[in-house]
């Protein structure tokens, strides 16, 4: 098969999103307890690490993902709420400078993990 068929054939593999259901709400994602379980698991898993800085990058980790989730809600709930100007207010901006401190906290110390990771094969 030549190039130009087998990317014909690749489109039309791929199926085409339907019109209903783009409209639809997206799922809420996990629950908060869902969120607790998977951080825990994180953190069960770092304090297994034998190398003590791998062990407390991940359980570092795990305090800010708990803190950052947290944050997240607080600003998902205030989204809608406005001063009586009809202005956000400054304690919302705040909030959300603080929460994409911890989203990218939380990269960093990703990042720090998987360097120190040893290369699985």
């Amino acid at each position: 098969m030549d190039e130009h068929s087998q990317s014909y054939h690749q489109k039309e593999a791929t199926p085409k999103p339907d019109a209903a259901l783009s409209h639809q709400t997206p799922p809420a994602g996990p629950s908060m307890q869902e969120r607790q379980k998977l951080i825990q698991a994180l953190q069960e898993q770092a304090v297994q690490r034998a190398n003590p800085l791998q062990a407390n990058l991940g359980m570092l980790t795990g305090d800010v993902l708990a803190v950052t989730y947290f944050l997240g809600q607080r600003l998902k709930q205030r989204l809608p709420d406005l001063d009586a100007d009809g202005r956000t207010s400054e304690a919302f901006f705040r909030e959300a400078d603080m929460y994409l401190k911890c989203v990218r906290q939380t990269d960093r110390l990703m990042q720090m993990q998987r360097q120190r990771d040893p290369p699985e094969d």
